[in-house]
């Protein structure tokens, strides 16, 4: 049997997790976790660096949901974020 989180869009769930739902961004880092995984694993090289990364990546979209426009599907803005947490943290290791 489908839950109620479980059946809602991506988009309904960002907004769910903004409105307070304590299980709605859970629900998004599931669907999503291998893909972004992926992301960050291709775009770092690295297995630690990967892990990192996605955790600072789903921080800053856990902390920064209201910011969603809606202008592009979930997934893209969540990719986004990998690829920026991923390269932002090149960066401060090149520094």
């Amino acid at each position: 049997m489908t839950s109620e989180v479980d059946s809602r869009a991506d988009a309904e769930l960002l907004q769910a997790h903004v409105d307070g739902d304590p299980d709605a961004f859970s629900e998004l880092v599931r669907r999503h976790r291998d893909r972004l995984w992926a992301v960050a694993l291709r775009t770092t090289g690295d297995r630690e660096e990967a892990a990192d990364a996605l955790q600072d990546a789903l921080l800053s979209a856990f902390r920064h949901a209201a910011s969603f426009r809606g202008q592009a599907a979930v997934t893209t803005w969540l990719h986004r974020i990998v690829v920026n947490a991923c390269l932002d943290r090149r960066r401060r290791a090149m520094a």
